[in-house]
């Protein structure tokens, strides 16, 4: 992003993606695996019917989904990635 940029509306972006339903929207759209957890039940029925088939119970378990993450915390993990990458001169 350019440093004039208004970051707001990628910022609030990433925080509808983290959501359930915006991940699961996200990835029907694209046709990839939803990311954040409780994302599997808003998929449509047949691709919850898909993964079930695809993963066993065990394997689902193991996985690491992305928590949600409201828009406050992503704007201040970005101010803080900011400041780091300043400091550290890239």
């Amino acid at each position: 992003m350019s440093a004039h940029a208004d970051p707001g509306p990628a910022q609030d972006w990433f925080g509808w993606v983290n959501t359930p339903t915006g991940s699961a929207l996200y990835a029907d759209t694209l046709g990839v695996n939803p990311c954040a957890f409780g994302a599997i039940g808003h998929m449509p029925q047949t691709i919850q019917t898909f993964i079930a088939r695809a993963y066993q119970a065990e394997a689902l378990a193991k996985l690491w989904w992305q928590p949600e993450q409201p828009v406050w915390f992503v704007k201040s993990r970005e101010a803080y990635a900011r400041r780091y990458r300043d400091a550290a001169g890239k």
